[in-house]
């Protein structure tokens, strides 16, 4: 597998994400602060993100991202439609345009959720797609 320093253009054009997601990652990548760009073209393709202070690197997938730290993740992702520990790289944060993760998830005790509560009756949980399944019923 070939892979080659980019810019942040160039290697969302190789990776052929959709454009809703672009300013949120702009946003989040000039935040954390990022001093190379890495198109890897590998089965699931995704650009690596190396932060400028060494501490590692994000990985932009599609519809989220991985790699952040816990306060990161949350400060990034507030009003994401997830936020959470990743299996597999620190913490991700699902972008504008996702899909639905929750079909990616595997089993729960990998993988937690970060749970909210429903602003109407503080009751029950939201679902993944921010629904209380007392207020919102049918």
């Amino acid at each position: 597998m070939e892979t080659t320093d980019d810019s942040f253009t160039s290697a969302w054009s190789k990776a052929q994400f959709p454009p809703e997601n672009r300013a949120f990652a702009e946003r989040f990548t000039a935040e954390v602060g990022i001093s190379r760009y890495r198109y890897v073209p590998a089965s699931k393709r995704y650009i690596a993100a190396t932060r400028r202070d060494g501490t590692g690197e994000l990985r932009i997938w599609w519809g989220y991202t991985t790699g952040f730290t816990e306060g990161e993740a949350r400060r990034i992702g507030a009003g994401a439609d997830e936020v959470r520990k990743s299996a597999t790289q620190g913490w991700l944060v699902s972008h504008p345009e996702h899909r639905d993760l929750s079909l990616r998830r595997g089993n729960a005790s990998t993988k937690q959720q970060d749970a909210r509560l429903c602003p109407n009756c503080s009751s029950y949980q939201l679902s993944v797609t921010g629904k209380c399944p007392s207020c919102d019923e049918d």
